[in-house]
């Protein structure tokens, strides 16, 4: 039975609350989020979505509160520019654990779910969608259970009656070789399509380890752990015969490693095919009148969210821009709302959901030469030289969407060249493009709109030579479009084309390595003086920089982090024999382990052999 909702504002938390996990300074949940709506009459209105990240500065992060009091402090700070307070909320959805109801596949998988299902109510009331939640492992937090369930969601909703099921994902297989190569999956995925170098290793469909459930795992990690060891095992003896040959512009191990992921590619893409193939045979599917739904943190794979698309002819894809485990504060609430209304109305309001980006600290303003307000002279700025764009609320996702951003000319080859190396970055690294929506079909083959820069599109062959810094090395480009209600951003785009006749622009996020994206103006100057930029676009406002040589600041800006880091000192006392943290948790979290005194060495000994095996999933899962 739907319960009756109050009127008024609404808060859910995809965080942790949980004293051992701010200790350990590590949790299960990583990528933390929170989201604030207001809900009026089944009307549903997303008013802010803030990542925890970009307030502490710590990368995915994965730091649980201390205790439900400085949960409350720290949600009391977002609220203030909405002259709300904790207690003017009807209910804060996440932070206990939820009633999961008598459904046999994750709660975690079903909250991604819906927040592809629910982007745009009225589509969804009205057509036919083919939903899948596709990502690497479900939330052990929200679900003690979660193990014996169904990993992974699918869903086919007719006109708003929507059936579930269990499907596979190839999430786990990226963090799988990202656990054994030990390199995170963006660079894995950049060398797959940068080597020329390709295994003649054929794959099929029925060899493909599926993963449904936790019990799945360990067969899939023969699986990858043996592929690996296949392809690292060719030599020069093998050229012609199991491979084509070493691609002389990487390393031997760089080659192998593409011609891994070019593999993990292939059999992720046929994963993903094979659930919608029986989808659409199982519902009888028309696929050109019906729309595709994708969430969770595999559908970062633009490549793959192109291919299925254009295979199967949908009509439509529906995705938001914080697609992985940053929106799942966002899938929580939708679904509560859609569970519990008889007939919700919501429209995603599109990307830029988090913080403002302030005001600048008096002690930068010795660095600033002079603030103009005009956008006059952008095009021959970032013809000079890279620029940073800093403009109204901070996107949310992992993809910079031109509001915190770094742009440069995409018609000079050295503009990757320089952008990788201010962000320390392998020369091979591609960087994003954004275009004007309208022109897009002039530059790309099989173009569509792509506001979220997540999808990859081919360029046309005649222009692949006027923008060569915005390519891959295969010649695709993970495109982002930019309509006229963008505001600034898309009249600096605008500018820039009809200068030079290119509706196109390198696009990077506005961070250092390790560094998530930058929230505020003041981090924005901080990173522009310790990388010699000059100039900062805020607001449509143009700041000229000098003395850049004074500026003694070598690290990026500390961000806010106290509320997670106080109580790091009980470590000492609480872990004699200084056991991992991910070793610890396993320890406190385990009633099986309880019997063990981790005052003996010897005991503690014991524990880290029986932790190894579940810290190697505990991994994949994060």
């Amino acid at each position: 039975m739907k319960r009756i909702l109050k009127e008024g504002y609404y808060l859910s938390a995809y965080v942790s609350i949980d004293s051992l996990g701010n200790v350990l300074e590590t949790t299960l949940r990583h990528d933390q989020n929170i989201a604030l709506w207001k809900y009026e009459n089944s009307h549903l209105v997303l008013l802010a979505h803030w990542e925890l990240e970009r307030r502490t500065g710590v990368k995915h992060h994965n730091i649980s509160f201390f205790s439900r009091e400085d949960f409350e402090k720290f949600v009391n700070q977002l609220l203030e520019p909405y002259n709300l307070k904790y207690s003017d909320l009807e209910e804060v959805i996440g932070i206990s654990e939820e009633k999961m109801g008598l459904s046999n596949i994750a709660y975690h998988s079903r909250c991604h779910l819906y927040a592809a299902l629910l982007t745009e109510t009225n589509l969804f009331y009205s057509h036919d969608i083919i939903a899948l939640a596709l990502d690497g492992g479900p939330d052990f937090i929200a679900e003690k259970i979660a193990r014996k369930k169904f990993f992974y969601c699918g869903a086919f909703s007719h006109n708003g009656i929507v059936t579930e099921f269990p499907i596979a994902s190839p999430g786990p297989f990226w963090a799988m070789v990202r656990e054994f190569l030990g390199l995170p999956e963006g660079t894995l995925m950049a060398l797959a399509g940068a080597t020329k170098s390709h295994s003649y290793k054929k794959i099929k469909i029925d060899e493909i380890p599926l993963i449904y459930k936790y019990a799945d795992m360990y067969k899939a990690q023969r699986f990858i752990k043996n592929l690996i060891q296949e392809i690292n095992n060719y030599s020069e003896g093998d050229k012609g015969i199991k491979f084509n040959y070493f691609d002389d512009r990487f390393t031997e191990q760089e080659n192998k490693i593409g011609m891994i992921m070019q593999l993990i590619q292939d059999i992720s893409i046929r994963v993903v095919e094979k659930n919608l193939s029986q989808i659409i045979n199982q519902f009888a599917i028309d696929t050109q009148k019906t729309f595709l739904a994708l969430s969770g943190g595999f559908c970062l794979n633009c490549p793959c969210n192109t291919y299925i698309y254009n295979k199967f002819a949908f009509k439509k894809q529906i995705l938001q821009p914080c697609i992985n485990d940053t929106g799942q504060s966002i899938g929580m609430g939708l679904k509560y709302f859609y569970e519990n209304s008889d007939r919700l109305s919501f429209e995603f309001p599109g990307a830029y959901l988090g913080d403002r980006s302030g005001i600048i600290d008096s002690e930068l303003e010795k660095y600033i030469k002079k603030i103009e307000d005009t956008l006059e002279y952008f095009v021959d700025d970032i013809i000079a030289s890279p620029i940073i764009w800093v403009e109204g609320a901070a996107e949310s996702g992992p993809r910079a969407l031109g509001h915190r951003s770094i742009l440069a000319d995409p018609r000079q080859k050295k503009s990757k060249d320089i952008l990788n190396a201010i962000k320390k970055r392998e020369w091979w690294r591609p960087v994003a493009p954004m275009v004007l929506k309208e022109e897009g079909e002039k530059w790309f083959e099989k173009y569509f709109d792509s506001p979220f820069m997540l999808n990859n599109f081919k360029i046309l062959s005649e222009k692949s030579e006027i923008v060569p810094a915005i390519l891959h090395l295969d010649g695709t480009a993970r495109v982002q479009t930019v309509d006229s209600k963008q505001g600034l951003i898309y009249n600096a785009l605008l500018n820039f084309y009809k200068k030079t006749n290119i509706p196109i622009l390198c696009n990077t996020s506005l961070n250092d390595k390790g560094e998530p994206i930058i929230n505020s103006i003041n981090e924005a100057i901080n990173f522009a003086l310790r990388k010699k930029i000059h100039i900062i676009y805020h607001e449509g406002k143009r700041i000229e920089l000098f003395n850049h040589d004074k500026y003694i600041e070598k690290l990026p800006l500390k961000r806010e982090d106290s509320d997670f880091k106080k109580y790091k000192d009980l470590m000492r006392e609480l872990n004699p024999q200084c056991l991992s943290k991910e070793d610890y948790y396993i320890y406190r979290t385990t009633p099986q382990l309880a019997k063990y005194d981790l005052k003996s060495e010897e005991e503690a000994k014991k524990v880290k052999r029986i932790t190894a095996k579940a810290n190697k999933i505990y991994n994949i899962m994060n």
